[in-house]
């Protein structure tokens, strides 16, 4: 039974006849962590019974406190309020002690019960709980609302919804529905490292799919303001990711990652973005100190961003599914919010029953990848997209026990194999391009690796500089300086992957970091090496100095 329901007899730990005050105090144990935290409260004050309310355990013992949780002030004397707390701890001290103390869900999420079994609390609903069990619910919970439509088949419906959809509309479900068991996927070891990214052009229909195939939560009090945990890309990243780590085994929708009027607003959104990507698939602790003090926060659930662009990391990219929307879509009235909560309800339901076969399943798979991502040569990638696919088999197995028949599912099976190829092949695209600007070598190795190998044409005789200088790229005297004249130097650096966009200036600024260049007048780094008056002016690189940096240097990050 849930216990927030007014168990029929009360022990009451604290009595004030003449106040007209009894107390009852029960002490929960947290399913997320196995240790008692808070308790439960229960007040008469006259003939009026309060409703319960969950406190943390110092909370509980401060009278004071205590009171001012439930709104509720009696006026008692401070030696009377201190017998009611010393009560009030004496009782949670003896409960701790004397035995099994009912469940306290403080989180929404997936939850193995000390008995072994599966359950899922999503906001204001409950999935495989024994009835018998006395539990609690933690009121910010139960402040969210799973969407739910009286539909018999909803699994069915929703994706024959969006069967003259694009596949990749599949993926988008399939990673709405696994960010509700992704808590136990991580819990059991598997290395599941991503956030779902939906990307087209400007009014192609992603924000609306991704609200109505994954905005399957609203808020209980105002269930038709929208999905409640849609949030824009212009948010701040402190407040972001203080949500990522409330919503335990939910989806946040990160909207409108999009080319910006405003490259400084582009520019943040896309910081936040790539923040959240890290943080977001890693699932790693994360310190914050707000207000002197030191706490952890950890995103434990999806995030899927709705965008106009990708990004410029290949380290952002691996981990993310790439859900590519190359058309309009025309999503039909029946696919809707609630109905896509009803299907993440049967799936749920399903992984409820099977949870530990399924988790099993899932490291077979990796073990031997199906046959759609075995040319996938990425293990970040093929490990994501490899649990993405189990957890749409999970939901072909709730399709199954609504009656779909075998060769329906087969179907859908294969287009969603068919996207993920797409996926993967995208993704590939994607690296293979940031590959050709990824910077493999530092500016001074660059410049080495060409002098060491007679790639600059250079004078090397003194006498016929003024000859040859000009159709020449340099000059090596024998003097311990290798000169460039300034295009010379400029192509040798920008024909290296990563380096195309470099100026002069940006090499210059490098190059005098390790004390390369040589200047003999004021504010130029370009000098004359010759008493010619047509000579043509050069840089002057230290040979020593070079090679000892070409050794050394790192290379620089963007």
């Amino acid at each position: 039974m849930n216990i927030a329901k007014r168990p029929p007899q009360m022990n009451w730990v604290y009595e004030n006849p003449k106040a007209e005050i009894k107390i009852a105090v029960i002490p929960l144990r947290n399913v997320y962590n196995g240790e008692s935290t808070h308790a439960i409260i229960f007040v008469d004050i006259g003939s009026k019974s309060y409703e319960t309310a969950v406190l943390s355990l110092d909370e509980c013992c401060r009278y004071k406190k205590l009171m001012e949780s439930l709104q509720l002030m009696p006026d008692l004397s401070a030696k009377e309020k201190k017998k009611a707390g010393e009560a009030l701890r004496r009782s949670i001290i003896q409960q701790q002690k004397e035995g099994e103390l009912p469940l306290y869900f403080d989180k929404n999420g997936c939850y193995r019960l000390p008995n072994e079994s599966w359950v899922a609390v999503e906001g204001d609903t409950t999935i495989g709980i024994n009835p018998q069990i006395c539990y609690v619910i933690d009121p910010q919970v139960e402040k969210l609302k799973l969407l739910r439509t009286n539909n018999a088949q909803p699994v069915t419906h929703l994706l024959n919804s969006i069967y003259n959809e694009p596949d990749e509309l599949y993926l988008l479900v399939s990673y709405s529905y696994l960010s509700l068991i992704l808590s136990a996927i991580r819990g059991c070891g598997i290395e599941f490292q991503a956030v779902g990214w939906v990307y087209g052009e400007h009014g192609c229909g992603k924000t609306v799919a991704a609200k109505r195939l994954g905005g399957i939560f609203a808020y209980a009090n105002n269930p038709k303001a929208g999905p409640a945990l849609l949030f824009d890309a212009g948010a701040t990243l402190s407040s972001t990711r203080e949500l990522t780590t409330i919503h335990r085994d939910q989806l946040l929708i990160i909207d409108d990652i999009a080319y910006s009027a405003s490259s400084k607003s582009q520019e943040k959104r896309m910081e936040l973005s790539g923040q959240l990507i890290r943080e977001g698939a890693n699932g790693n602790p994360i310190s914050r100190n707000p207000g002197g003090k030191l706490s952890q926060q950890q995103c434990i659930g999806g995030i899927l961003f709705t965008a106009e662009l990708l990004f410029g990391k290949a380290s952002d990219v691996e981990r993310c599914i790439l859900i590519p929307i190359t058309r309009q879509l025309h999503l039909p009235n029946n696919c809707t919010p609630a109905l896509s909560g009803s299907a993440a309800h049967a799936f749920l339901c399903t992984f409820v029953n099977q949870g530990d076969n399924f988790l099993y399943h899932i490291k077979e798979e990796l073990q031997d990848p199906p046959a759609v991502l075995q040319n996938c040569n990425n293990q970040r990638v093929r490990t994501n997209l490899t649990v993405l696919r189990c957890a749409f088999k999970l939901l072909l197995v709730a399709a199954e026990n609504e009656g779909m028949p075998p060769e329906e599912r087969k179907t859908y099976q294969y287009r969603l194999d068919a996207a993920l190829n797409r996926s993967w092949s995208e993704t590939q695209l994607y690296l293979n391009r940031l590959a050709a600007y990824q910077k493999r070598a530092s500016i001074p190795a660059i410049l080495w690796n060409a002098y060491q190998k007679d790639r600059f044409a250079l004078v090397n005789k003194k006498k016929k500089l003024e000859e040859r200088l000009s159709q020449m790229d340099g000059a090596d005297l024998d003097d311990g300086y290798l000169c460039l004249r300034k295009a010379a130097l400029e192509t040798c650096v920008r024909q290296q992957p990563g380096y195309q966009n470099c100026n002069i200036n940006d090499i210059v600024k490098n190059l005098t970091l390790y004390n390369i260049l040589y200047s003999n007048e004021k504010s130029t780094y370009q000098v004359h090496i010759g008493n010619g008056p047509k000579l043509p002016r050069v840089y002057k690189l230290d040979l020593e100095a070079l090679e000892k940096a070409a050794k050394t240097a790192d290379i620089p990050n963007d």
